[in-house]
């Protein structure tokens, strides 16, 4: 009888005994060592509770060794590494959610032997928790302002959800001298904000961040096997298909009026693809959007045999540089492919009133020698909606993982410009955010339609299938016409 009475103490009081993580997203999460770490998912996905038990893991440490017994060995091993007492900060959104959801959810967890001070604040709201172990946790909500979160030193800070980016910036600076971590768990709802930059894109204004610094993971409502399908049906049938994106699978809520609105940046179902290796023989596209005062930018595509798909693998983006340099660059790229075909703006061949030169004639003087590629904007625009998603539902437009960051940033902030008269009328798009894109199109028009899938797939043959053409484009015989002369 007293054993059971035991036993209802510590599951009442000491739940983090008997948790266990659900496998895939929130398992990996409690368990990433990446110093900035993101745990995106919609509602009811398990992210609030993988915040806080890493939050009480890392206030704990190694001194919370007999509540770890249930925890993966991979969850456990990182808890057990952290030296305390530590000091950390979770931040919400405001003094309600703290109060309503984060606090109470933080309480439901944290053994209550472990607790040897609360101090409270205004309105009996919980400021701070001091352990046994002498580590600190203070609460702090955004609408407190950027000077609130200025000068502590911590050893980790958990936003639960998007915090203003000021604050972000500032709570950056707190962890600084520690070799601090930083964790973010949110539901993507204001769009391709930093933390899409961070997290997506990889960057952070302007400086790349690195890839042992920096990782994210996405949890669906499929990632949470206690959710039913009865409350499953009932939130989606009360939310907007573009909420349901990022309420149900964690996926950035896009801002409206982009123009390839048919793309999916991820490997799931999308337009991304794991990383291959492309084969020496394997037919390579490769198109330039020259720049002057512009980036000077490139965009390679492999044209897979089977069923013709387009996958994107390569890219460059440059300024300031002449054009041997670019020529350098691109052949050094291209020296292991035997079936390179180029593509540039027809605009390359305006000359130079100086010495008459062009661009096109430039290269061509460096060995890369260009057709002219179709240059239509609007055909161009359908046929690559067309690729990236097909009226069957059809994909044949894909990205390597890992590769084109340039591109995919840009990917998602090319927007139509509106006409004049305000009225929900696509006209063309704006003039930023587009030299890939303009490659793309370059690309996609030489070649834009797949093949159908043969019956049984053959190796192609071990030299260029259009070496006779090729070389009379090389010779400045012929010019490349990208309607006629498809691969």
């Amino acid at each position: 009888m007293l054993e059971l009475i035991e036993l209802q103490r510590r599951q009442k009081e000491e739940k983090l005994r008997y948790f266990v993580p659900n496998p895939g997203p929130q398992r990996e999460f409690l368990a990433d060592r990446h110093r900035i770490l993101a745990f995106f998912g919609g509602n009811r996905t398990g992210k609030t509770v993988g915040g806080s038990l890493r939050d009480i893991g890392f206030a704990l440490g190694k001194d919370g060794e007999k509540y770890y017994q249930n925890l993966p060995a991979e969850v456990r091993d990182l808890f057990m590494s952290i030296q305390t007492p530590t000091k950390g900060w979770i931040c919400g959104e405001s003094a309600k959610t703290l109060r309503e959801v984060v606090v109470p959810e933080f309480f439901k967890w944290m053994p209550k032997n472990e607790i040897k001070k609360i101090i409270r604040g205004v309105q009996d709201t919980i400021d701070k928790v001091i352990l046994v172990n002498g580590s600190e946790i203070n609460f702090m909500s955004y609408e407190m302002g950027r000077d609130k979160f200025q000068g502590a030193s911590l050893d980790w800070i958990h936003f639960d959800e998007e915090p203003p980016e000021d604050i972000f910036t500032e709570c950056r600076m707190r962890v600084l001298d520690r070799a601090g971590w930083i964790w973010f768990t949110m539901t993507p709802l204001k769009g391709l904000t930093f933390t899409y930059a961070i997290f997506v894109e990889g960057n952070y204004n302007g400086n790349k961040m690195p890839e042992y610094l920096v990782n994210f993971h996405i949890a669906s409502w499929s990632d949470n096997p206690h959710l039913p399908k009865s409350a499953i049906a009932e939130l989606e049938a009360t939310i907007s298909e573009s909420e349901l994106a990022a309420r149900r699978d964690g996926f950035f809520l896009s801002r409206s009026g982009l123009v390839y609105s048919e793309w999916v940046d991820n490997i799931n179902g999308g337009n991304v693809i794991h990383f291959r290796d492309i084969p020496e023989w394997g037919r390579v596209i490769c198109a330039i959007d020259p720049g002057i005062a512009d980036p000077f930018a490139v965009l390679w595509a492999y044209v897979e045999p089977a069923r013709g798909h387009l996958i994107l693998f390569d890219e460059y983006y440059i300024k300031d540089k002449p054009i041997d340099y670019h020529a350098s660059v691109i052949k050094e790229r291209n020296i292991r492919f035997q079936n390179v075909r180029y593509l540039i703006d027809p605009s390359a061949t305006k000359r130079n009133p100086k010495d008459l030169s062009s661009i096109h004639t430039e290269l061509a003087r460096e060995g890369i020698h260009c057709g002219l590629a179709d240059n239509s904007i609007d055909s161009g625009i359908t046929k690559v909606k067309a690729r990236m998603k097909s009226a069957d539902g059809i994909r044949s437009l894909f990205v390597m993982e890992g590769t084109c960051p340039i591109f995919r940033s840009e990917l998602k902030r090319y927007e139509w410009q509106r006409k004049r008269d305000d009225r929900n009328v696509h006209d063309k798009p704006k003039d930023v955010n587009n030299h890939l894109m303009d490659c793309l199109r370059y690309i996609v028009a030489s070649h834009p339609s797949p093949l159908p899938a043969p019956e049984k797939e053959t190796p192609p043959p071990n030299h260029p299938f259009w070496a006779a053409e090729y070389e009379e484009i090389t010779k400045g015989q012929k010019v490349f016409d990208p309607v006629t002369d498809m691969f």
